[in-house]
Formats: C-alpha cells, sequence, structure tokens
C-alpha cells in the first residue's frame, strides 16, 4: 500500500469502523451487559487491522501463517467479535447469543473460540502472550507473520505491560506492534495520565520500542503508523492512539457512568447518529497469507530414549526435572523451556496459597466480615489474601459482630442438625438457602462459615461435624484442587469418628452467564447441597 490511502479505502474502513460500533452497541444491548464504549474507542483500530493490515483466512482463523492478534483489553470483546462478524466469520444471529449461558462468545475472549488464542479477562496480560507469540515466529519459526496486540490504557498501568515490552525489545522483535487505546477514561475515573501522550511516547520508547503518537480515530494516521511499523528493523514498534471512549456518539463520548453498561434506552438515538456516517464505501480487498510458518502437528510426545537411573540411588527431583526436558527437546523441536532464570535451581511445585508460610486467607461472606477481613489483614504482620465475591450476598451479620482469624462462624444451628454444610462467600449463601428449603421439609442442617480457610478452624470442624453425625459437605466456587474441601478432609482423616464428606466443587472450565444459571450448572446451588445432604442421610 502506497503511504497515500485512496478515498475509497477510507471511506471503506471507516465505514467497518461505524459497523464494528453498530454491531457493538447491538449485541451488549442484546445481552443487557458488555462494555460498548471500550469497543468504541478502538473501532477504528479493529477496522484498519482486521480490513486492510492482518492476513488472516475465515476458513482457518488458526492458520499457522496467520497474523496473530491479542486483545489485551479482554473486556472490549463485543468489539473484537462484531470485527469478526463484520469479516463475515460467523453471523449477526449468533453475535446476538453474546454472553448467553450456552454461548461461546463470553464477556471475555477465550479460547473456545476458534479465532482467540489466549484468554485475557485479566488485565495486563495480553502483551506477554503476544510479546511470546512474536517470539516464536521470529526465532524458532522464522515465519513472515506479525502478531499485534491492543492494550487499554487503564491496564497500562500494571506491570506485566512493562515487563513484556522490556523482553519485546530485548530479543528485537520486529514483528510485534503493541497498540495502546489511550481513550482516557478508567471505569470509575480518568485514568493517571489521562490524554498526556507525549508521557506515554517516552515512557515506551524507553523501553526500545520505534513510538509513533497517533490519532486513534484517523484511519488514515494508523494506516500510515502501520506502514512505518512494517519497515522498522530489530526493534518492536508501538501505536500510542488518542481515542475517547464512548466515540462515535455525542451522548456518550468520552463521559464517565458508562464503562460496562449495554447503552439500551440510548440506542436508538446513538445507532442513528453512527448510521448517518455511513458512506456506502465499496469492499476493499485484504491482503493474502504469506504461508511460510511450519505447519501444526498435533501428536504426543514421547522420550526417544528409555531412562537410565539405578534403583536406589539417591536423585533429586528437581535433577530428573532437567533430564527430562533434555529427553523431551531431543523428541521434539517444539519444546520450549522457560526458566525465570532459574534453570541451575528449578523445581517444578505447584504454587499454592497453603504453601505460602504464615499466610493469612480470607474468604468473607457478607459485607460486614469483608469489613472486619480488611481490618484484620491491616493489622496483620504477614501476607494476607481476601478473595470476594463479585455477584451481591446477604449481609448476615450485625455490624458489630466479632471477627478472629482462623475462628468460623455457626450461621444456623439446632439440636437435631443430620449433616454440616461449610461454604463461604457466594457459596455460603447457597447453604443458607438449602437450610431454608430442607427445614420446611423436616430435616435441619448445620451450616457454618470458615471466615478464614487458612488458617481453618480445625476445632470447629470436628466439634460440629462429630455433633451432625460425621457427615460434612463442602461447598465452594472454586476448583476442587486446593480448595475448602481438601482443607476441610485433611482435618476429617484426624477425627476419632466415623466421617461422610462430600465436596461441592467447580469441577470443568467455567463460563459466561447469569450466576444463578452457573451456580446450578457447576454443581454448587442451593439444589445441589440439597441433593448432597440428602445423599449423606440416605
Amino acid at each position: 500500500m502506497s503511504h497515500k490511502p485512496t478515498t475509497a479505502l477510507v471511506q471503506y474502513l471507516e465505514d467497518k469502523a461505524n459497523e464494528i460500533r453498530i454491531l457493538s452497541i447491538e449485541c451488549t444491548n442484546a445481552s443487557k451487559s458488555g462494555h460498548p464504549t471500550s469497543c468504541m474507542s478502538a473501532a477504528e483500530i479493529f477496522s484498519v487491522l482486521f480490513f486492510n493490515e492482518m492476513r488472516y483466512d475465515n476458513d482457518y482463523p488458526k492458520h499457522p501463517s496467520s497474523d496473530r492478534f491479542i486483545l489485551s483489553k479482554g473486556h472490549a470483546a463485543p468489539g473484537l467479535y462484531s470485527a469478526w462478524c463484520a469479516a463475515g466469520l460467523f453471523d449477526k444471529e449468533k453475535l446476538l447469543t453474546l454472553r448467553k449461558i450456552d454461548s461461546d462468545l463470553e464477556g471475555h475472549p477465550t479460547p473456545r473460540l476458534n479465532f482467540i488464542d489466549a484468554a485475557t479477562g485479566s488485565l495486563g496480560q495480553g502483551l506477554s502472550v503476544a510479546a511470546g507469540m512474536a517470539y516464536i515466529g521470529k526465532h524458532i519459526e522464522h515465519a513472515s507473520y506479525r502478531t499485534y496486540c491492543l492494550i487499554g490504557d487503564g491496564e497500562s498501568a500494571e506491570g506485566s505491560i512493562w515487563e513484556a515490552l522490556s523482553f519485546a525489545s530485548h530479543y528485537k522483535l520486529d514483528n510485534l506492534v503493541a497498540i495502546f487505546d489511550i481513550n482516557r477514561l478508567g471505569q470509575s475515573e480518568a485514568a493517571p495520565l489521562e490524554h498526556d501522550m507525549d508521557v506515554y511516547r517516552k515512557r515506551v520508547e524507553a523501553f526500545g520500542f520505534h513510538t509513533m503518537v497517533v490519532d486513534g480515530h484517523s484511519v488514515e494516521e494508523i494506516l500510515k503508523a502501520l506502514e512505518e511499523a512494517k519497515s522498522v528493523k530489530n526493534k518492536p514498534c508501538a501505536l500510542i492512539c488518542k481515542t475517547y471512549k464512548g466515540h462515535g456518539s455525542s451522548d456518550v463520548a468520552d463521559k464517565l457512568d458508562f464503562h460496562g453498561k449495554a447503552l439500551n434506552s440510548l440506542s436508538d438515538k446513538i445507532l442513528a447518529e453512527i448510521k448517518g456516517k455511513m458512506h456506502g464505501a465499496e469492499e476493499q480487498p485484504r491482503p493474502k497469507i504469506n504461508d511460510d510458518a511450519p505447519q501444526i502437528v498435533d501428536k504426543p510426545v514421547a522420550f526417544k530414549s528409555a531412562l537410565e537411573y539405578e534403583q536406589g540411588k539417591m536423585i533429586a527431583t528437581r535433577v530428573a526435572y532437567g533430564d527430562a526436558l533434555v529427553k523431551l527437546g531431543e523428541a521434539s523441536d517444539k519444546v520450549v523451556v522457560l526458566d525465570a532464570d532459574t534453570k541451575n535451581s528449578t523445581y517444578a511445585l505447584k504454587f499454592k496459597n497453603a504453601a505460602i508460610p504464615n499466610l493469612v486467607y480470607f474468604y468473607p461472606s457478607d459485607a460486614v466480615s469483608a469489613c472486619r477481613a480488611v481490618e484484620l489483614a491491616a493489622n496483620y504482620k504477614n501476607m494476607t489474601f481476601i478473595r470476594t465475591s463479585r455477584p451481591a450476598t446477604p449481609v448476615i451479620y450485625a455490624n458489630d459482630e466479632t471477627f478472629e482469624i482462623g475462628k468460623a462462624k455457626i450461621v444456623k444451628e439446632s439440636a437435631e442438625d443430620k449433616v454440616l454444610v461449610i461454604g463461604a462467600g457466594i457459596t455460603l449463601d447457597s447453604a443458607m438457602k438449602a437450610h431454608s428449603s430442607l427445614q420446611g421439609k423436616g430435616t435441619n442442617i448445620r451450616v457454618m462459615d470458615p471466615f478464614t480457610i487458612k488458617p481453618l478452624d480445625k476445632e470447629a470442624v470436628l466439634k460440629h461435624a462429630k455433633e451432625c453425625g460425621g457427615r460434612v459437605v463442602t461447598v465452594e466456587d472454586h476448583y476442587p484442587e486446593g480448595g475448602i474441601g481438601e482443607a476441610v478432609a485433611a482435618v476429617l482423616s484426624n477425627a476419632d469418628f466415623i466421617t461422610k464428606h462430600k465436596t461441592l466443587a467447580v469441577r470443568e472450565i467455567p463460563r459466561s452467564g447469569p450466576p444463578a444459571v452457573l451456580l446450578d450448572m457447576f454443581g454448587i446451588s442451593a439444589n445441589k447441597v440439597e441433593d448432597a445432604v440428602m445423599d449423606l442421610i440416605e
């Protein structure tokens, strides 16, 4: 492409940007949730990338030679989905299933989708993923595909972004383009630097990037910057795009209080305004894939040579771990080892909260206990972790209730209790609802709120389990590994009475959906607690 784009191309890309805005608004309206204004700020960026810059194949979105795109600001997923919809990967009917319980178009991108390489729900992670992809492309596969990463200004405060910038410049990743969407507004207030583009530029330049400040709503400027990026050698590039959250609508552009909200009642006016800017431009050609990346071979990797350890010989498992890596490398050229500079002292250990000495793991279940957890954490001399829950739950404690580290609360109790049910956060609410339902059917259960998972109130667990005939149900919105169930099971293993224990936990990769539906889908709702209780009694 020449440095001066044609009027036809500019108008086409402007139309596609506005189409992405329209689709983002419509799909978030359909789901009654999402981040349309965060998508609107990046619409021109999406448009230029998907309809002029990137090489990809709708029939094979994960083609080995396709350009890579990572949406680090994952909450703008409706914009990404809208871009793919506008590009013809799927139809609008599917787009409008956004966030439905049976839809893979979730609130943040996940690899369930055939066009997503990495999940980016947690902000600050995307550039690290993109840098890794660019490293493989340049130094391992020696392929011509390029990697693009769209980053929000709020998440640019994350240290992981700057670590990734440092990595990318150190390895001279000239096939990587980091695109910062500087739309000025965060979730509840302006981002720290607002639109101080010069500070952003200087900081990114200091990390070794060829850095360009552009008007993020000018397709001409974005086109020119991306063209310039392709000519830069031995250093990565960054576009610092000045944008406005909600751009395209005079009602919401650059205004607070619209983050994470469907536009609903404002939509008719906003959509009419955006549609009024459409040119009706003719479709323009996109670049073709340069098929030069190695083909993906999906087959097991097995050692080519037998192990040769002598029985009875003393060998550290970390040494064996290193031996195994060598054997894997001999068996496959696809093996890449990340050692974090511990190659001379590597341990293959799972990292769990329980493995951190003196850590206190708070799991409050209502507003009062959450406040008390923060208070206790502020006065605790070692590391603490407080896990809070997104859904609203009833306040169950008086404001002057006293809490202690390592001391559980019994929130429902009677002399006729048949089963001890232990839950925390949203699952304590499930336990409370199960208590009410079962009580109406003539069955009493005792409900415990552990408050802290580490240390767990072992004495309380044993005491109340014994009083309930040794029958215990634990329920948690967590994988079973390293959770409440395992902690309680460890305590019960030392009981001097017979115990029966059922663990209700999340046993599949979660997905987006209404909280009540998800609780039931993953087996941790009040109904599932009731079922577990009756199974133990029967």
